[in-house]
This record gives C-alpha cells, structure tokens and sequence, in this order.
C-alpha cells in the first residue's frame, strides 16, 4: 500500500517540486525525473515485434507486451489499476506486490484477505460452486481437502490411529475424539 501512496505522490501529486517539460510527469525525486527524461530523448533501443513501440526500458517493453499483445482474461480493479494478466494466480501476485497486502477482497461481501486463496476458498461459500467432484459417487465439494478424506469412505484407507488401542479412522478429528475417551481405559 505504501508503494501505490508513494506512486500517488511523487508523480501525480500536484506539488511535485519537479515536472516533465514534454509531458504532464511530475516527481519530487531527481532521479525519476531523469530516468523519465530518457522516455523522450534517448536511445530507444527495446522494440516490440508485435507493432512500432519502442522504449528506452525494458521493463516498460515487457510491460506493454502483457498489456496489449497477450491474451489476458484477469483484470485488476483495484484503485482502477487496470493491469491484465493470463492467470488468476498471477493476478493475485500483482495484487500482492502491488497493492501490498490484505488487498485480496471478495467482490460479494467486500471482506478482504490476506492471502488469494484464502479469498479463491471464501467466494465460494457465495458461488456455492463445488468444483472439486468425487469419481465414484459424483458428490462436489468445495476443498479439495474434503474430497480426499471422502474418497476414504470409498478406498477403506485409515490412516489415523489410535495411540493407545490401534483403532483405525479415516478422519482425524475422529481419531482425536477417541483418544480423549480410550486413554482412560488403559
């Protein structure tokens, strides 16, 4: 967060000690001003091979490849951003490094995460979408997670065990419940 404040001040802020004389770029850093200043005068020597844009950085090439050149499905629309990437994943990488953290926020409810799938898992508590399907009885759920402890019922596997008996669960929590009970007996 405190990049896109920095980003906020030192080139649209109003009263940016140093500006542009070719554009509208403000900075209060000399050292922006200066890097800016080779977008208009020097040596052009990044090319797109898709059209005619040139750039003096790198940076901004790769950046106007992803932008326009690439086929991009997510977009990012905090503060309007406006950034295009190929994968979910990749845009919540943005999002993190961009906008810094906790930036993660369910577009139905408006909570925030801090983490992409942490918020991928609470949308769908609102989608009710249950992509994660069992290919035996055809039952969804919603975490990958369940579907493992679940194909248990199908495959018989057990794998937790009692500490005290040897009792075999397939769950663990099963398992714990147990354990409180059985240690008592022995």
């Amino acid at each position: 967060m405190k990049d896109l404040y920095r980003h906020i001040r030192t080139v649209h802020d109003n009263d940016a000690g140093l500006s542009c004389p070719y554009c509208q770029y403000r900075t209060n850093a000399k050292y922006n001003l200066t890097r800016h200043m080779l977008t208009h005068a020097g040596d052009k020597q990044y090319k797109c091979t898709h059209c005619d844009y040139t750039t003096v950085h790198k940076h901004n090439l790769t950046t106007h490849i992803n932008n326009n050149h690439t086929n991009k499905a997510h977009n990012c629309q905090y503060h309007e951003c406006g950034v295009k990437t190929s994968s979910e994943q990749e845009l919540y990488d943005h999002i993190s490094r961009e906008h810094g953290d906790y930036e993660f926020k369910c577009k139905y409810c408006g909570k925030r995460f801090e983490r992409a799938d942490n918020l991928k898992e609470h949308t769908l508590t609102h989608t009710g979408e249950r992509a994660h399907k069992c290919g035996v009885c055809g039952k969804g759920f919603t975490r990958k997670s369940n579907l493992t402890v679940h194909m248990r019922i199908h495959t018989g596997e057990k794998p937790y065990s009692c500490t005290h008996c040897g009792m075999k669960f397939n769950v663990g929590s099963s398992r714990k419940r147990h354990e409180s009970s059985c240690k008592n007996r022995f």
